[in-house]
């Protein structure tokens, strides 16, 4: 999506493009609280949500497919790349919101995690936790430890503590 945009077309490390991008969208967010004195949108204000999430039980597929169509379009109409940075991080966000909503359908939990490297982007987590608060989720949140590999790495040192302690006898 980065490159789409022009935002960022190739990357010296890891998360380059995807961190330019978030950079982008909060940028024009800015501009436009500035411009109109408002404070920030719902998600699912800024762009209408396809909800695009496939009925199967337990599997959920987000409509990336159609969110990249629309960037594309409206890029190539010139339109401002933040403000489609924007788009991308909100639309993103109201699938994720969407899938959420299905799963406390189908199981009546009310409790999401986001968690992995995608929440390291402070604008999507920022969205999500939002909007599933607004709809009556309680949001948990890494505060200790990183929500990417960071955090996997520690969970894996732990099993593995766990495991040696509870199949060898040894204490670690």
């Amino acid at each position: 999506v980065s490159a789409i945009l022009g935002i960022r077309k190739a990357s010296t490390f890891e998360g380059e493009a995807s961190t330019a991008l978030e950079f982008a969208a909060e940028e024009w967010r800015s501009c436009m609280k500035k411009e109109s004195g408002s404070t920030a949108d719902s998600p699912t204000d800024i762009v209408k949500s396809s909800n695009g999430a496939v009925e199967d039980m337990r599997s959920f597929f987000l409509n990336t497919g159609e969110i990249v169509s629309h960037l594309t379009e409206a890029r190539l109409a010139g339109e401002d790349p933040r403000k489609l940075a924007y788009e991308f991080h909100a639309e993103l966000a109201a699938e994720i919101i969407a899938a959420c909503e299905k799963a406390k359908r189908q199981t009546g939990i009310r409790r999401a995690a986001l968690s992995g490297g995608v929440f390291q982007n402070r604008l999507l987590l920022e969205l999500v936790d939002e909007g599933l608060r607004e709809k009556g989720f309680q949001v948990l949140k890494h505060s200790l430890i990183p929500p990417n590999d960071g955090g996997i790495a520690l969970g894996q040192a732990v099993y593995g503590m766990a495991y040696i302690n509870r199949n060898t006898g040894l204490e670690v």
